[in-house]
């Protein structure tokens, strides 16, 4: 995952990381924290 946005809403999503959706098996989350460069304004999900 590549986000830019608020702290505390990144936060938010990286708690959400280490528990995943139903049925997922997280083995880690390994979180590295820079300033926004504000070069991401879209949003798309890659499978």
């Amino acid at each position: 995952v590549l986000a830019e946005g608020p702290r505390g809403q990144l936060e938010t999503l990286e708690r959400w990381c280490h528990q995943g959706p139903d049925d997922a098996r997280v083995d880690s989350v390994l979180p590295s924290w820079s300033a926004a460069t504000g070069e991401h304004d879209a949003f798309s999900i890659r499978r």
